[in-house]
């Protein structure tokens, strides 16, 4: 059964899509799809003169219409991307429902471009259960000529991924490969980091039984069919995230970094939904990704080199002692403090090393069919954007940015316990097998916020 939703239009003009555009690059033409990434922090509220308010009156000016506008400040999580995706040209949305007659997929297509004006999307199939899905669809219209000359995109309305959360949406797009991909690998059937959707660190590695601890953001493990995590999103498949920090990045257990490659973030987006016609007349595919912990932040890997645990029983500092820092895959640095007498202390010189404020950059892309698990530096210039995805893929869009301060929990907040562990990555980056911790043991807290201005 076809449910078809066909946009109101005063006239449908048969256009021939050059290459260029169906790359999404047409040389000052528009691409089939403006991407655009909603920024968190709102509009900016500016003063003008006015004539209807007295001397002056507000107005709003959209950050990408002023540069001169400072990046909005953000904490580490508890706030959401939306990514944008509308097609202003648009000629229909198809509805499909195979789940039923066939056992096949349900899923909806966003039809970009049909150039001789007759809709055959008999080819329209999403990857299903290890393949393309055998349906027999037909065409929508009747007598259509051949070859097939339209240009479509296929996506899921779902409304909540969640780590740990089951998806139940099961005739949808969290079925057959993109399901397995999208639990987390497990280390010990890693043979290749390169192609892990998880990152691990060996937090001893000079253990007797050295364990390996996931680090990043919390992707439900690898049991759990939530369909979150890093990789091709299974209900807008078509979409790449590229983050080129924390986990995204590509390291073994030892940190060994591989800085040809990062993990397509896409995976994280958490509900899609469809706007048929938005206030500019588009037709709008909009994906949200609600920001959770560790998921933007730089890894930053701690070592207390003490010869004991002073979290453990009543606390012993030596009178001087080292702490060893290493961010990403920078070096490791050493720090020596004295004079240190209680955990507290020693705490406070730790959030006094972490890094505090940084600039997340967020770039994405709209790619024809699937998107790739991992994005290639295929240009060799240092840098992952959609430049290195057109040797490979045609792109639907042009590539949307964002640029967003963030500051980090531990200097944002003002603890009023009196001693209490920020999240640390604690690892034995000396390699000499000293035990680590953080465990106040209290399990309470309290704190305000200091508004960085």
């Amino acid at each position: 059964m076809y449910i078809k939703y066909l946009p109101v239009l005063s006239g449908v003009i048969a256009l021939t899509v050059s290459p260029a555009l169906s790359n999404g690059q047409g040389h000052g033409r528009k691409p089939l799809i403006d991407l655009t990434i909603e920024e968190p922090g709102g509009e900016r509220k500016s003063f003008a003169p006015g004539f209807f308010s007295g001397p002056q009156s507000y107005y709003y000016e959209n950050y990408e219409r002023n540069r001169r506008n400072r990046l909005p400040v953000m904490n580490e999580d508890g706030w959401t991307l939306s990514f944008r995706l509308a097609a202003p040209e648009s000629v229909a949305l198809i509805s499909t429902r195979l789940s039923n007659a066939q056992e096949g997929p349900n899923f909806e297509t966003l039809v970009l471009k049909d150039p001789d004006g007759c809709l055959d999307l008999s080819h329209a199939l999403p990857t299903f259960d290890g393949g393309e899905f055998p349906a027999d669809l037909s065409p929508i219209d009747d007598n259509c000529p051949s070859p097939q000359d339209e240009k479509f995109m296929v996506f899921n309305i779902d409304y909540d991924d969640a780590p740990f959360v089951e998806d139940n949406y099961i005739f949808g797009g969290c079925e057959g490969p993109k399901r397995e991909r999208l639990k987390d690998d497990a280390f010990d059937d890693i043979t290749d980091f390169r192609q892990s959707n998880k990152a691990y660190i060996l937090r001893n590695p000079a253990a007797m039984t050295p364990f390996a601890s996931p680090v990043g953001p919390s992707t439900g493990g690898t049991m759990v069919e939530d369909c979150y995590g890093y990789g091709v999103d299974e209900d807008i498949s078509s979409l790449v995230v590229m983050v080129n920090t924390g986990a995204a990045r590509v390291f073994d257990e030892n940190l060994n970094y591989d800085n040809t490659r990062i993990r397509n973030m896409a995976g994280f987006v958490s509900g899609v939904t469809v706007e048929y016609l938005d206030n500019n007349n588009a037709t709008t595919v909009v994906a949200h990704m609600p920001v959770r912990p560790a998921m933007l932040t730089p890894l930053t890997f701690f070592d207390f080199d003490m010869p004991v645990n002073v979290f453990d029983g009543d606390p012993m500092f030596p009178p001087s002692f080292d702490i060893l820092r290493k961010i990403e895959d920078g070096p490791v640095e050493t720090f020596t403090l004295s004079g240190i007498t209680t955990r507290g202390e020693l705490i406070n010189e730790v959030i006094a090393l972490t890094p505090n404020e940084f600039k997340v950059e967020i770039r994405a892309v709209v790619v024809e069919g699937d998107a790739p698990e991992f994005i290639e530096d295929t240009n060799f210039d240092g840098r992952f954007t959609a430049a290195d995805l057109r040797r490979d893929y045609k792109l639907l869009s042009k590539e949307a940015v964002r640029r967003i301060n963030i500051v980090g929990r531990p200097s944002l907040f003002e603890e009023r316990d009196e001693f209490e562990c920020p999240p640390l990555i604690l690892v034995d980056l000396n390699g000499n097998n000293n035990p680590q911790g953080c465990d106040d043991g209290d399990g309470t807290s309290r704190s305000a916020v200091r508004f960085p201005r």
